[in-house]
């Protein structure tokens, strides 16, 4: 059973040592945790994360992961 991240923008670099070769980070076992626990233990600033996106639908950090899961990780963007 697993769940597949994206980390887009600058979330890439927190775990491009991580990620296969198209920057995708496959987990195994995280079922029934939320996505807020699951970022912190692969080391993601979790303040850097504007929006989830569970399986094409913007969710929330208290979502629960389910198998076959694809989250994608999308940064805060700045300017000004």
């Amino acid at each position: 059973m697993s769940v597949k991240f994206i980390s887009i923008g600058s979330l890439k670099q927190f775990c491009s040592h991580l990620n296969d070769d198209k920057d995708c980070l496959v987990v195994e076992g995280r079922e029934g945790r939320s996505l807020k626990a699951v970022c912190q233990e692969i080391g993601l600033p979790l303040n850097l994360i504007s929006v989830y996106v569970v399986n094409g639908k913007a969710e929330t950090k208290d979502y629960i992961l389910q198998h076959g899961d694809e989250i994608k990780l999308i940064a805060a963007m700045g300017g000004g």
